[in-house]
């Protein structure tokens, strides 16, 4: 597996940087862990009680040119009913699917470039 240190590194001009609105991008992550498919309480906790330093941390990184994306994390997910699936390879209904979550940095980050293209993206297109 490769270490963030092998993989592709990039950055963001600093004052592009400053300029984005970093606890916005929190209070909306926070506000939809609610809803995600992954319930996940230790990451929540590292959202609402160490956002500061988390920001921080993805500002240097993105500063300094040396940001890597790292892995999403993948579980199998209960299915709260059975739903038997077509060409299904096992014996018998699949009881769970896959679910994908973003660790706190690359989530943040992913949040915060939403938000910056939000505004341009629904001023651009054709309703």
């Amino acid at each position: 597996m490769a270490s963030r240190k092998s993989a592709n590194v990039f950055g963001i001009d600093a004052d592009i940087v400053k300029k984005m609105n970093w606890p916005l991008a929190v209070k909306r992550i926070l506000a939809d862990a609610k809803s995600d498919f992954i319930y996940a309480p230790h990451l929540r906790f590292i959202y609402s009680k160490c956002a500061i330093e988390l920001i921080s941390i993805v500002k240097s990184e993105l500063n300094a040119g040396i940001y890597a994306v790292g892995t999403p994390m993948t579980i199998d997910v209960p299915k709260t009913n059975r739903v038997r699936v077509a060409n299904s390879k096992g014996s018998g209904p699949n009881f769970t699917r896959p679910g994908t979550i973003l660790m706190p940095k690359d989530r943040l980050l992913y949040q915060i470039l939403g938000d910056e293209v939000a505004d341009l993206i629904s001023d651009n297109i054709d309703r």
